[in-house]
This record gives C-alpha cells, sequence and structure tokens, in this order.
C-alpha cells in the first residue's frame, strides 16, 4: 500500500524503530470511497440479524481473543 502511494510513514518520536503509519491524501479519498459503499451494503446484510445475536456473536470474538492472548 504504500508503494502505491496510500500509506505514510512518519517519526515516531516515541519509539526510534517503529514508525507511525497514516493514511496520504489518495489513501483516504480511496478509503472514503470504500466506506460509502460499504456502509449501506453493511446496513443492508445486517438488517436481518438481532441485536442478541450480535451480542453473542461479540462476546464470543472477545473470549477467543483473550484464550489467545494469555
Amino acid at each position: 500500500m504504500h508503494k502505491d502511494g496510500l500509506l505514510d510513514f512518519l517519526r515516531n518520536p516515541d519509539h526510534k524503530r517503529a514508525k507511525l503509519v497514516t493514511l496520504t491524501t489518495k489513501g483516504i479519498e480511496i478509503y472514503t470511497k470504500l466506506e460509502e459503499k460499504q456502509i449501506p451494503w453493511a446496513n443492508q446484510y445486517s438488517s436481518h440479524i438481532e441485536e442478541t445475536d450480535l451480542a453473542t456473536t461479540l462476546a464470543t470474538i472477545k473470549k477467543i481473543s483473550r484464550l489467545f492472548n494469555r
């Protein structure tokens, strides 16, 4: 993505070797276009999923994450 001009690496004042990653202007433009398409798509396909099901899924993902991050 850096080679495509979408990301840029900035100096990190808190770490000598680890760079900060940021979107370039071109990256922001593309991200915005993708988001404009993704939000309606996500809303359409998630409209039939109950909130309780989403809460259960999120709780399960959090539990799995805790188990792998021990």
